[in-house]
């Protein structure tokens, strides 16, 4: 499950680094500080799947996976966010290049999100937690 979920993160900064360094369309100052924005929040989204790689391997307990699950999804969120923020177009339009990556780097968000999101839900369902609002469940959008 972490090397899928390092995979997938790597991916994600790996578009935006595309974006920022290897196009010839000028980007707004703006939609620049959204990337490095959703670059900052990948680091820090692959660096508590390496921390959590450890944590999980010590942990047997369902809860311990929501816990994880959790830590894992605050940058996550932060990364969808700002995709999202720059596909409505609040820091200036898109040119259609940019616009292709920054959707492939929204579908991969949404991919992790939901798998996190059911290990979160299974680890519910194996430890019989019964806190239902301590679990988030994502809708997609």
């Amino acid at each position: 499950m972490a090397d899928l979920l390092q995979a997938e993160g790597k991916e994600i900064a790996i578009l935006c680094s595309q974006i920022l360094t290897q196009t010839q369309i000028p980007l707004t100052d703006d939609q620049n500080l959204f990337l490095e924005t959703i670059l900052q929040q990948t680091d820090k989204f692959l660096q508590i799947v390496e921390e959590s790689r450890e944590r999980l391997a010590e942990m047997r307990a369902g809860i311990a996976y929501y816990r994880v699950g959790h830590d894992i999804l605050t940058p996550l969120v932060s990364v969808i966010g700002y995709g999202e923020i720059l596909i409505a177009g609040i820091g200036g339009p898109l040119h259609d290049d940019h616009l292709a990556i920054i959707k492939k780097i929204l579908l991969t968000g949404y991919e992790l999100r939901d798998t996190i999101d059911e290990l979160m839900i299974q680890a519910k369902k194996d430890t019989g937690y019964s806190k239902d609002s301590e679990f988030v469940e994502w809708n997609n959008t």
